[in-house]
């Protein structure tokens, strides 16, 4: 990610997602102290971050604040080690004219790399590299997630199920597929698990109470021959996700 932000010296970097303090200390290595403020909205996380700065020699700005809030300063890089769903205002009014932001995508594994426009905005591009972290968060805690409907659903028969030539995914480790099912369909949250038995389960949960469930039984033959089509799937659940089951 500090790859990505192109740091030179000169330049004034704010890094967004303080965590260990970490990606701090090799900002402060490359651009020196005083060139480098990191905050988080933890508390907790900046007082450990900068205490274990210290101890290497390290000093730059920690501050405890909602880094989608309005800024302490303005920089030259903003580089972000949380995702956002959207670029924040105040990310690019703290943005000098000619600065760089890279963060990435809510939900994703994308990366976004975009320069500061003469309007005010910013323009840039998705980068060919993956990365994932932490969620954005403005409180003290991170949102629930849907354990409630998961133990409903979890073996549950939904309203019909369809036979797959694939086998079952875990999107959460097929970043591709991840990314796109986040941008198609927003708030899905995805699980997936093995029974003692072998049988291998991957679960697809909304908040709007839509899910879906794919299973490949143990020995399940995968038929890839080639053209051989994916048959039509049906919805499980209330509304928008489907389920396609291997046996």
């Amino acid at each position: 990610m500090l790859t990505l932000g192109e740091l030179w010296e000169g330049h004034r970097l704010l890094d967004v997602g303080t965590g260990t303090g970490y990606s701090s200390a090799l900002a402060c290595a490359r651009l020196g102290d005083s060139a480098v403020t990191t905050v988080d909205v933890d508390r907790y996380l900046t007082e450990s971050a900068a205490s274990r700065l210290v101890s290497i020699g390290r000093r730059p700005m920690v501050v405890t604040q909602d880094a989608t809030e309005e800024l302490p300063d303005e920089y030259d890089r903003i580089v972000s080690m949380v995702p956002v769903p959207r670029i924040p205002a105040s990310w690019l009014s703290a943005l000098r004219p000619g600065g760089r932001l890279v963060t990435t995508v809510a939900g994703t594994g994308l990366i976004l790399t975009a320069d500061k426009t003469d309007d005010g905005g910013a323009s840039g591009r998705i980068e060919w590299d993956r990365a994932a972290f932490m969620q954005t968060r403005s409180g003290a805690d991170y949102p629930p997630q849907l354990d409630e409907l998961f133990q409903k659903i979890r073996d549950q028969e939904g309203e019909g199920f369809a036979v797959s030539p694939f086998p079952v995914l875990d999107v959460m480790q097929a970043w591709e597929v991840w990314s796109a099912l986040t941008l198609h369909a927003p708030g899905i949250e995805h699980r997936t698990g093995v029974d003692d038995d072998g049988t291998r389960t991957s679960w697809m949960l909304h908040a709007d109470g839509s899910w879906a469930r794919a299973e490949t039984m143990p020995g399940a033959h995968v038929d890839r021959s080639p053209g051989r089509p994916a048959p039509p799937v049906r919805p499980p659940g209330p509304d928008p996700l489907v389920l396609g089951r291997e046996r």
